[in-house]
């Protein structure tokens, strides 16, 4: 496994979020080189998340419209949590 692709690796593996978001923060790909390997020696491993996530109430979270740069955000960051549970469930 070439150090760039480890580096991801890591990152997606990480079940703490503020540890995650260093590991993201920390990635650089000076020389461009991001070959794929072979990924089959424990597909299940990745991508990690808390063992047990906060559940909130649909009436506790705020409501924010398409007209202002939060709703949008938030709109995006829902499609996120929804493409990341579908790639975990694929």
């Amino acid at each position: 496994m070439n150090a760039a692709f480890a580096a991801v690796h890591a990152a997606l593996a990480e079940c703490d979020p503020a540890a995650k978001g260093e590991l993201v923060l920390a990635l650089s790909f000076p020389d461009g080189d991001f070959a794929v390997p072979d990924c089959s020696e424990d597909p299940a491993a990745i991508p990690g998340r808390p063992a047990r996530p906060t559940l909130v109430h649909p009436r506790e979270v705020p409501h924010r419209g398409l007209g202002s740069a939060e709703g949008r955000a938030a709109l995006i960051h829902a499609v996120a949590h929804i493409e990341f549970n579908a790639i975990n469930l694929a």
